[in-house]
């Protein structure tokens, strides 16, 4: 409950970059995630069972979808 994430990066990351689970109050902020275009499975924010999340001022380039 209540969490911040603000001004991190990932870069190529297995499979999920962001996990948000059972959460509440969640304020995701100036985040910038990257990998390849060949990446399979690579979700950027992968957001379940929460309420009240947002996104903000963030970039994502998570592979290309086939």
């Amino acid at each position: 409950r209540n969490v911040i994430l603000k001004s991190l990066r990932f870069r190529n990351s297995a499979q999920s970059h962001i996990l948000v689970m059972g959460s509440q109050n969640v304020h995701i902020k100036d985040v910038k995630i990257k990998s390849p275009e060949i990446s399979p499975n690579t979700d950027g924010v992968h957001i379940t069972s929460s309420s009240a999340v947002s996104i903000t001022h963030s970039d994502f380039a998570t592979g290309k979808f086939i």
